[in-house]
């Protein structure tokens, strides 16, 4: 349904060392490798099957001129041997590959990356174009609300609810008032954004 149950943080409320009033699930920040399922859900979505997810990446990747990258290359953060050559997509998933998963994303293009993105209410910004290979490496901030949401996708079915941490408001006197605008059920319901089957071989790489 999208509700939210519950918000948790590893910081007590307040001023002072180690505490915090900022509500860190709602803050956006970098998510890392962990958005790399995002571009396997974009590739099946592009019509993309199992068989397509095997398959070689060079290490370091060089992506040539086309693509931004850094000076030496895309590389791993543990080896060549085990997160470069030939990989299945839940080997690459499994080991963080990120030669494999820019590799993916070069074949698909990140615009597709992009658009997936957006289905499930991830940042797609304008500054990421298609040159920037560097967006399924998780550059961009989002959420941990925003993406919890996203990821539970998968296992709903391929069936995507925008995080609705209110669905009423009352006032001990009984009295409703409306809910803020930036939440409207009329507009902002759950939709089915890939197939149930699709959402299934995501989640076995998860």
């Amino acid at each position: 349904t999208g509700g939210v149950l519950a918000i948790a943080q590893n910081r007590e409320w307040g001023s002072g060392e180690g505490k915090t009033t900022l509500i860190v699930p709602t803050i956006a920040s970098g998510e890392g490798s962990a958005y790399k399922i995002f571009t396997l859900a974009a590739a099946l979505n592009s019509g993309l099957t199992e068989n397509d997810l095997q398959f070689s990446s060079d290490c370091p990747l060089q992506p040539g001129n086309k693509y931004d990258a850094p000076k030496n290359g895309f590389k791993n953060s543990s080896s060549c041997k085990l997160q470069g050559g030939f990989l299945n997509y839940k080997e690459a998933t499994a080991y963080s590959s990120n030669t494999w998963y820019v590799t993916l994303e070069m074949r698909i293009g990140v615009e597709t990356v992009k658009n997936f993105s957006k289905t499930v209410g991830l940042a797609a910004p304008d500054s990421m174009g298609p040159r920037s290979l560097a967006y399924t490496l998780g550059v961009v901030g989002n959420s941990q609300i925003n993406v919890a949401a996203a990821l539970a996708t998968f296992s709903n079915k391929g069936v995507y609810c925008p995080p609705t941490p209110l669905t009423s408001i009352t006032y001990n006197n009984g009295e409703a008032i409306p809910l803020p605008d930036s939440y409207n059920p009329a507009n902002a319901a759950c939709k089915a954004v890939m197939s149930p089957h699709n959402a299934g071989i995501v989640l076995k790489a998860m």
